[in-house]
């Protein structure tokens, strides 16, 4: 332990297997003292690479050091050092901006080292995109879709002469089509995907798809004759969500970099990298979907068909979906803009590359669910790319199944569609019922017409439709496609049956009955699982407009379901005693919040704190341990406010970062920023949390409380107002009543004020608050004696609360408002 602690200060130790390095580096890079290793990074298999800090003969600073094995002479390769340097030879003002820069290269035996500059001027500018926000990654990704376009490859070519498809192909692909040759796609295809390599076709999901394989490997001669001019270029070739950095940096002069060029090629066919992104995102973002999710999103995203509405994509699949559509529009924009009378051209190599993306993908060492869904994907592309050319082909073969039981062995079957694209009414449903996602589910099935018109059916699907986008908007809840949840549409709702199907928790079902100028609505919540109902409404109002009142109505509906799902899942965590998953015991930490007393506060506070030791990158339980400190100095019950806002302010920080798609850091962040007397910025997050979740009770709140503070008690009430509304009975219900009586005090209404006040003033989720706002409210209708009264027995529960502490703690609010509070709080008989 003594040597540890001795030895700590060099930093990482140097790895095992570049030992002989060592000195051989600081004796040609000119290295004057140790290599400093400060944080491991992760590479590539076979490859080492850190952060060091380090004083060489050119350069002194922190850089990234990569350690890896030299490349085989006999395949004649290029190691990463001559590939960068080559691609800074050839896009230099694309490189400077854009890529990290090669300081010292060290070949020795098969050994190599090279040392880099780091992009984005360090490693706290400059995130992973894959570890972005979602919003953080769709403000990069068309910039850098056209990038890798209109910069980097400013000095395109066309190919001589007109190229086959296969030509391509297996220029992108390479050795990995040669199964004598370390390929591994046949061999899968065979084994595991129970698709021989030279069959024409196959069946997934009762639809018929070419066999990429077979056409890529010319064992089909279906689309061979097609030729196309090329378009040729820089190719990273290794591109995905970790190989490009989103810079984070406020004077940066690019929003991204790319690093990792150990597949770069500077004359390849062009549009692979995108291909390749595209793929490999979807892998990782959609590692646990079924075959049905998986289909539609391949029908969704192809690049050059208009979308039918025959198949709606599910509620989680939109961001997703819109991110990668982004993604495809910066190559689409650079064709129109650039290629106009080559559109066909340019079209046809895009799915081309696709198809080898996913192909691609099919060879590497990935579960094999994931290389099924590459397979897939490469199948779906080459089937537009058939379509786009008219071009027909043999559909007989076998059936292709994506999830097959634990053991990996295919089922064979003998049912197989005739020989066209099958009709959507065949397709069959998973014989196994998926499993129950991770957090909270819901389908919402049509709700039933029952004004005796079928001219209303329009009406009534489009309020369901409506509730399926308001919840698809609760950040927390994963909401079922109408495309699923219709197909029940019709039937008798058995809705164990269904959310077994679906794999979903719950189910909401309802009916519509529209008769001349009202409407009746009726909705019910259930439980899955069990059959349970756990909330019914009834909704009746006239008809002004068909629409407004569509998504008024939504909007209402999904904000109780909202309210009564969150109520829900906590009473469920608070009858499970052991075992419970970070989900679960975060949700009991929140049930405990909602409480809102000072002891179950309290209590709060330790169980977010030993979830933020065992699971420290948890967004939620950062903001809610932020929320929890900012309600202490809220309600006046801490004697250390400035320490408490140091702490939330960390903290809710810290949660942003996490998760920038989450309503509730927001929340914790605009909370930090009112107390600490930013208003404007508090107003500013409070918006913002409002727009990721719009049915959230607390963000409106937290809007409205940020008015207050800011001066501004008009403008808070709509929002008080708009939170209860979406949480009647929730959780805070006493301290919104608080906060609108406080409105009302400020505005000088207060015989309003008095009348509101009075249910709250012996409230115990206001703290001292409640009482103080409704004594100030009796001075002011000079009920001295009451007035006092109140503070007396205040003083009784909490002793140390008095205008002093009350200053301390809302020392950020306007001074017109807190010096009103403190002048009639001194005449109620509160000790200064």
């Amino acid at each position: 332990m003594g040597e540890e602690s001795a030895n700590a200060h060099l930093g990482l130790p140097w790895p095992e297997a570049y030992m002989d390095l060592k000195p051989l580096l600081q004796e040609k890079w000119g290295v004057g003292n140790e290599i400093y290793l400060h944080h491991k990074l992760s590479g590539k298999s076979g490859a080492a690479v850190y952060t060091t800090d380090i004083n060489s003969s050119e350069f002194n600073g922190q850089a990234i050091l990569k350690f890896d094995h030299s490349s085989d002479s006999g395949k004649k390769e290029r190691d990463e050092d001559e590939r960068h340097q080559l691609a800074y030879e050839t896009a230099p003002e694309y490189a400077a901006t854009h890529l990290p820069r090669i300081l010292h290269t060290l070949h020795h035996g098969d050994s190599l080292a090279i040392l880099s500059t780091i992009a984005g001027q360090g490693l706290e500018f400059a995130t992973p995109w894959a570890e972005c926000s979602h919003r953080r990654q769709l403000s990069v990704v068309l910039d850098l879709s056209l990038g890798l376009l209109e910069g980097w490859n400013a000095g395109y070519t066309f190919s001589e002469g007109l190229r086959s498809p296969q030509d391509l192909l297996w220029n992108w692909l390479d050795y990995r089509m040669d199964p004598n040759n370390g390929g591994r796609i046949h061999a899968f295809v065979n084994d595991t995907c129970g698709v021989a390599p030279d069959d024409s076709s196959f069946v997934f999901e009762g639809r018929w798809y070419p066999n990429p394989l077979a056409f890529a490997a010319r064992h089909a001669d279906f689309g061979s004759r097609l030729r196309l001019r090329a378009v040729m270029g820089q190719s990273h070739g290794d591109l995905h969500g970790y190989n490009v950095l989103a810079s984070t940096a406020k004077n940066s002069p690019t929003t991204y970099y790319l690093i990792d060029l150990a597949m770069y090629e500077n004359s390849q066919f062009l549009f692979y990298d995108h291909a390749y992104f595209e793929i490999s995102h979807l892998l990782m973002s959609r590692e646990y979907t079924d075959a049905t999710n998986w289909q539609s999103l391949l029908y969704h995203l192809r690049p050059f068909e208009e979308q039918s509405t025959a198949i709606d994509p599910r509620g989680d699949d939109l961001g997703l979906l819109e991110l990668m559509k982004e993604w495809q529009n910066g190559l689409t924009d650079w064709v129109r803009d650039h290629h106009q009378s080559r559109i066909s051209y340019m079209q046809n190599q895009y799915l081309l590359a696709r198809v080898a993306a996913g192909l691609n993908f099919t060879h590497k060492m990935l579960p094999d669910k994931s290389r099924r869904m590459a397979f897939l994907f490469a199948a779906q592309n080459l089937k537009d790319y058939l379509n786009h050319n008219s071009i027909d082909w043999p559909k007989h073969g076998s059936n292709f199944i994506l999830s097959v039981p634990s053991s990996e062995t295919v089922v064979s079957t003998s049912a197989a569609p005739p020989q066209s694209d099958a009709p959507h009414a065949s397709r069959h449903r998973d014989t196994e019922h998926p499993p129950l996602p991770a957090k909270p589910s819901i389908a919402v099935l049509a709700f039933k017409n029952l004004s005796g018109d079928v001219r209303q059916e329009r009406f009534s699907d489009g309020v369901t439709q409506e509730i399926i986008t308001a919840l698809s908007h609760v950040d927390w809840l994963m909401v079922i496609s109408r495309g699923s949840s219709f197909t029940y549409k019709d039937q008798e709702a058995d809705v164990m049956r269904i959310g077994q199907e679906l794999g979903v928790h719950y189910v909401v079902t309802g009916s519509v009955r529209k008769a001349r100028s009202r409407i009746r609505i009726s909705v019910q919540l259930i439980d899955a699982r069990t059959g349970q109902h756990i909330w019914a409404e009834r909704f009746d109002d006239a008809i002004v407009d068909v629409f407004d009142l569509q998504e008024q109505i939504a909007d209402t509906i999904a904000a109780n379901i909202d309210s009564q799902l969150k109520l829900t899942e906590r009473q469920r965590t608070q009858r499970s005693a052991e075992h419970l998953g970070v989900w679960e015991r975060y949700q009991d930490a929140l049930w405990h919040v909602y409480r809102a007393t000072d002891d179950h506060t309290e209590h709060a506070k330790r169980l977010l704190t030993d979830i933020i030791k065992d699971t420290p990158n948890y967004s939620a339980a950062h903001a809610l341990r932020a929320i929890i400190l900012c309600r202490d100095v809220t309600v006046c019950v801490t004697d250390m406010p400035e320490k408490d806002l140091e702490i939330a302010n960390q903290e809710a920080t810290l949660a942003v970062s996490l998760d920038e798609t989450d309503s509730l850091p927001r929340v914790a962040f605009s909370r930090v920023l009112m107390l600490q007397g930013q208003t404007e910025l508090a107003i500013d997050q409070a918006e913002e949390a409002v727009a990721l979740n719009p049915s959230s009770s607390m963000a409106v709140m937290c809007l409205a409380l940020a008015h207050i503070w800011n001066g501004d008690a008009a403008g808070a009430l709509a929002p008080i107002d708009m939170s209860i509304r979406l949480s009647p009975k929730g959780p805070f219900h006493e301290f919104k009543h608080m906060m609108k009586c406080m409105c009302l005090y400020m505005l000088g209404d207060i015989d309003e004020a008095a009348r509101v006040g009075h249910h709250v003033a012996t409230g115990q989720q206001t703290g001292p608050v409640g009482p103080m706002i409704y004594a100030a409210i009796l001075v002011r209708q000079k009920r001295l004696r009451e007035a006092a009264d109140i503070i007396a027995r205040l003083h009784e529960a909490w002793p140390g609360v008095t205008l002093d502490h009350l200053k301390k703690n809302w020392k950020s609010m306007h001074p017109d408002y807190l010096a009103a509070l403190v002048t009639d709080l001194a005449a109620a008989g509160l000790p200064e």
